[in-house]
């Protein structure tokens, strides 16, 4: 899976590149398909806190992975209702998707220097 996360990474910097070389404007959103799980990130977030993530779909959880600690994870639904708020206080932060339905969600994850990562995910 770090393989495709890799793969995915350098088809993104080519593709930006590529973009900006050609003058077309550019985004600060990735979007990523993972099996059966749509996710998005904020790319400048995910690069600053070198942000990997991996989804076992046999386990139904996503994993995200961040060089630095992080305080709290938030999951919100679509309608910004605060699913749970967890204190982490690690660099890894596993979300068993079985807990929730069905719908679009927000993951905040809280940083020690007190900056967000924000991404999202349609299960």
């Amino acid at each position: 899976m770090k393989n495709l996360i890799l793969l995915l990474t350098i088809v993104l910097i080519f593709t930006a590149t590529s973009l900006r070389a050609s003058g077309e404007p550019t985004t600060n959103i990735d979007d990523f398909i993972i099996a059966s799980i749509s996710l998005t990130i904020d790319a400048e977030a995910q690069a600053m806190y070198d942000v990997e993530i991996d989804y076992s779909e046999a386990d139904s959880v996503l994993e995200f992975s961040v060089a630095k600690e992080v305080s709290f994870v938030q999951v919100l639904n679509a309608e910004g209702t605060l699913e749970y708020q967890l204190p982490v206080f690690s660099k890894n932060i596993n979300i068993d998707l079985d807990d929730f339905a069905a719908g679009k969600y927000q993951v905040n994850l809280l940083m020690e220097n007190e900056s967000m990562i924000n991404s999202s995910f349609i299960k």
